[in-house]
């Protein structure tokens, strides 16, 4: 698990970046994008197209994705 410290981060924007991690699953909450997911688990934000294959049973639109959905987050590619 990575443990992120980062002094003008909230609790709240550290549990959000641990929760998106690759290789789980992960409750969309009001405010998330698949850019900010991607950004958080891969590093890359441009690389929200693998969370975004991973669900298209779930997503119709990649631009709309809502709170309570839940999705997979395929692992890291190393």
């Amino acid at each position: 698990r990575i443990v992120l410290t980062v002094a003008s981060a909230s609790s709240a924007d550290v549990l959000t970046a641990a929760s998106a991690e690759a290789g789980g699953n992960r409750v969309i909450a009001k405010g998330d994008s698949l850019w900010a997911l991607s950004r958080l688990a891969y590093g890359d934000g441009s690389r929200y197209a693998v969370i975004f294959k991973a669900n298209r049973d779930k997503i119709q639109n990649p631009n709309l994705i809502y709170p309570g959905q839940t999705f997979v987050m395929p692992p890291k590619a190393e």
